[in-house]
Formats: structure tokens, sequence, C-alpha cells
């Protein structure tokens, strides 16, 4: 965080939507990644870091060669060229069906999808903002609490 104030992971955003009318239909899903210049501009950052920390001791006695993106991506182009060349997703998608008490949200904090009856989303999707580890503790502890509200 910058002078304390919270950010964004990411300022591109995707969408999921239905394909047809049918339940069993694949819906349509368009993750957007790298919409936003400031997310290409975030990862040529990181890359420029993460050599500047390999560089120093002890590191930099144990790393023989970069591979990627490679010592001759050196130019502002070159790094933007290979973060939209080689940035896909990885881990859970989230925040697709934000759970808040705003008109924006999606899903109320019962975990209830508004407007609809008798149906819930307990997944990684509800979160609003991407914790900073792995996800699968947190998508477990919202499963479980809509296990128990269920149950009563």
């Amino acid at each position: 965080m910058l002078d304390g104030a919270r950010q964004k992971l990411s300022l591109s955003r995707g969408t999921v939507r239905l394909t047809s009318k049918e339940p069993k239909a694949a819906p349509l899903i368009d993750s957007n990644l790298l919409a936003e210049d400031a997310d290409v501009q975030t990862l040529v950052r990181a890359i420029r870091m993460l050599r500047r920390i390999v560089s120093q001791s002890p590191l930099a006695g144990m790393v023989m060669d970069e591979i990627k993106p490679g010592p001759h991506s050196t130019s502002e182009a070159a790094l933007v060229e290979y973060v939209k060349a080689r940035t896909g997703l990885a881990y859970h998608a989230w925040g697709t069906c934000r759970m808040g008490i705003d008109n924006n949200a999606v899903v109320t904090p019962d975990l209830k999808v508004k407007g609809l009856e008798n149906l819930w989303i307990a997944d990684a999707s509800v979160m609003p903002e991407l914790i900073s580890g792995n996800i699968n503790a947190a998508c477990m502890m919202i499963s479980e609490k809509l296990g128990r509200q269920l149950r009563g």
C-alpha cells in the first residue's frame, strides 16, 4: 500500500455473460486482461523491480541468467510487448458476482443473489477484493458460512 491508501490489484475488469437461456450452456467469459494501461505498467515495474532484487547479494551469486523476458529486453516497448504476450490467468477467478450492500453488488452479505429466489453463491466470485494469498481457505470459509446459514 502506498501512503496508507488501499490499492486495487487490477483496474481492468472482465465480464461473465449468459450465452443462452439454457441453464447448461457455457457462459461467455471475457477476462479483459490488461485492458487498462496502468495494469500493463504495474507488471513492467514488477519486472524491473525483480531484476533489481536478483542483482543484489546474495541472490546475484545464485542467478546464472535471466531466461524470460531475457537480458535483451530492456526498453519500455520490449517489456510492454513481453507483458502483453505472456500475461494470463492463474488460480481462481474472483469478484464476478461481487458481494456487498451497494447497487452494483450482485450478491447480498448473506450470499443470496439479488432479485432471485433460492439462489446463493459461495465461491471466490463473491469476493469484492482479492486477498493477498491463495484464496482456497477463504473459499472454504465462504462455503462454510453458507452451509451453516442454510442449515439454520
